[in-house]
């Protein structure tokens, strides 16, 4: 089931591809991996309820599963940052990435302790990420809004734009990062 949908969304068949991961999610008793790869595809499709519902049902399965724990609590911190219980789960989810070496899972929990206020904090992984070598325009966006918080304001704004400008692709955020440009004096 895997194979086939990567294969139908190397052919452009995104509904097929998803379409198949739903059979094969039933066909194998939920397999934690097919039902992250359906996540992932449901999430890059837009329909970000369902892919949260997904990485919530592989943590379920498999608590430890960090591929998982990072999709949620990215999809959290972007879309449900003002409701405390689910910004209390996302804080969970990424506790154990501070330690990380992987760069990714930094940027998830330094935008997650960004979300919740903790700018001096997120600052702190955020640049971690960085070091490590993410240097995404999505994790410059994350880095330049905590520098704004902890009035660095030059650096923030610097970062911002170079995310901005690097973003030929758009990035979760993009919107807001051309805002914070324009409003900036």
């Amino acid at each position: 089931y895997d194979r086939l949908a990567r294969l139908q969304v190397a052919g452009g068949d995104q509904a097929g591809a998803l379409a198949t991961l739903q059979t094969g999610v039933e066909a194998t008793g939920r397999n934690a991996l097919l039902l992250q790869t359906l996540g992932l595809l449901q999430q890059q499709a837009g329909d970000l309820d369902a892919a949260m519902a997904a990485y919530e049902e592989v943590l379920q399965k498999v608590p430890t599963a960090a591929a998982a724990a990072n999709n949620l609590a990215m999809l959290i911190a972007n879309r449900e940052a003002d409701d405390p219980a689910r910004m209390a789960r996302a804080r969970a989810l990424t506790e154990p990435f501070a330690e990380s070496a992987q760069a990714g899972l930094v940027d998830t929990a330094g935008w997650v302790q960004y979300r919740s206020g903790n700018y001096g904090r997120a600052v702190e992984l955020l640049e971690k990420a960085a070091s490590l070598g993410l240097q995404s325009p999505e994790h410059q966006f994350h880095l330049g809004m905590a520098y704004l918080k902890v009035d660095r304001a030059d650096e923030g704004k610097a970062v911002i734009a170079k995310a901005v400008e690097a973003g030929s692709a758009a990035f979760p955020g993009i919107d807001e990062a051309r805002a914070v440009l324009e409003e900036a004096p």
